[in-house]
């Protein structure tokens, strides 16, 4: 089994750790999707979507074609999560202050 995958009860997970450079646009340790199926066969063809729109959002957002916000909401749209302002900080790299984002919730 890939090592993106993990099964649950029997049902298939998808489970992507968030790069280190980015825990803090990303507030979760790991990205987790149910899959809703117990196929193995029929997991690693809805996995392919997914796994393609959350290597894209990273490499747009490491390149700075995104901002932190849109990437957020990439991944929102994505993985079917809401999106919640709360008082988290990050630095940005260009030396401006601190500013709030906004963070998934799940």
């Amino acid at each position: 089994m890939s090592s993106y995958l993990i099964s649950r009860n029997g049902h298939y997970h998808l489970r992507v750790r968030t790069p280190l450079d980015l825990i803090g646009i990303i507030p979760q340790a790991e990205i987790t999707r149910s899959l809703k199926t117990t196929d193995l066969r029929k997991t690693k063809a809805s996995v392919l979507p997914y796994l393609q729109g959350i290597s894209q959002t990273v490499t747009l957002l490491r390149s700075k074609f995104i901002t932190p916000e849109q990437a957020q909401e990439s991944l929102g749209r994505l993985l079917g999560l809401r999106l919640t302002t709360l008082s988290m900080y990050y630095p940005f790299t260009d030396g401006r202050r601190l500013s709030p984002v906004k963070l998934m919730m799940a």
